[in-house]
């Protein structure tokens, strides 16, 4: 899965746990966050 995906369903499940839910999620502070690779660009000499 994409770093993107990843990043985009963990700020639907905050949404949901926070503004349609109204509850608390302390688990969430327990998951590390994906993060893009770093892209290197390729040179021809």
């Amino acid at each position: 899965m994409a770093a993107s995906t990843q990043q985009l369903v963990l700020s639907a499940l905050l949404f949901l746990y926070c503004e349609v839910l109204r509850q608390e999620v302390p688990w969430m502070d327990d998951i590390t966050r994906a993060k893009k690779p770093k892209h290197v660009p390729v040179v021809l000499t």
